[in-house]
């Protein structure tokens, strides 16, 4: 589970949460943080589950998918590309909510720009 060790480290560093606070908040220890992150152990179901909870993080994304709900609640899988083209377009607000409000309108618009 070596995926899970680097997201584990990845969101607990992005959160700004030591491994200790974070063993202290699902009740382990610092060095099991460590071991977890290190990949030299991994967490029991109950741990992995107290973990994606405190980090209010997908337990999927944490052993390695790429998961997201749709409207429907049905699973839905974005690559990491996919995924850093919704984090960039989020940082342009207006042509984020235009994209949001009006999707093939935008899309037709983009395409005849770049046809031109």
């Amino acid at each position: 589970m070596e995926i899970f060790g680097q997201r584990l480290k990845q969101i607990r560093k992005e959160k700004g949460i030591t491994q200790s606070d974070l063993g202290k908040a699902v009740g382990v220890s610092k060095p099991e943080i460590c071991f977890y992150e290190n990949g030299s152990r991994n967490p029991s179901l109950n741990n992995l589950i107290e973990l994606a909870d405190y980090l209010k993080i997908d337990v999927a994304w944490l052993l390695g998918r790429e998961v997201r709900l749709d409207k429907n609640n049905e699973l839905t899988c974005l690559s990491d590309k996919e995924l850093e083209l919704i984090n960039i377009l989020r940082k342009h607000k207006k042509l984020y909510k235009e994209l949001i409000n009006n999707p093939a309108e935008m899309i037709n618009k983009i395409n005849r720009d770049i046809n031109n």
